[in-house]
């Protein structure tokens, strides 16, 4: 599934999360990994890296790195949603939005416009 595999020109910095929210914290960091390497070749090993937690604690959030992206891929439809709303609100069409959301977002954009 990779399109453009991409070393980061400098490490991602950990994202930082209250305990009560590690499942978005994770989510994040899937969408932020997908971003930086324009692939789905990552590791849950690298989400745990970046979200500073160990990687049982993903599993106990999500059964497994398919129900992780599947997640990842709902909060993007999510935002284009919203987006989509918004553009139609301020601007009287939706293109407009698929912008805000790939230049914002591009992470889960890429991932529930079927790529990356």
């Amino acid at each position: 599934m990779e399109l453009h595999p991409k070393k980061p020109d400098k490490p991602l910095k950990k994202i930082r999360y209250h305990h009560s929210d590690l499942r978005n914290a994770i989510i994040d960091s899937v969408a932020r990994l997908i971003e930086e390497k324009r692939s789905l070749a990552f590791q849950l090993k690298e989400v745990a890296t970046l979200v500073g937690t160990s990687q049982p604690a993903i599993y106990r959030h999500f059964e497994n790195k398919a129900a992780l992206l599947v997640e990842t891929a709902v909060r993007g439809y999510q935002l284009q949603r919203e987006l989509r709303e918004h553009a139609i609100k301020t601007t009287g069409g939706t293109p407009f939005a698929y912008r805000l959301l790939s230049g914002s977002s591009p992470g889960e954009a890429n991932l529930s416009s079927g790529g990356p």
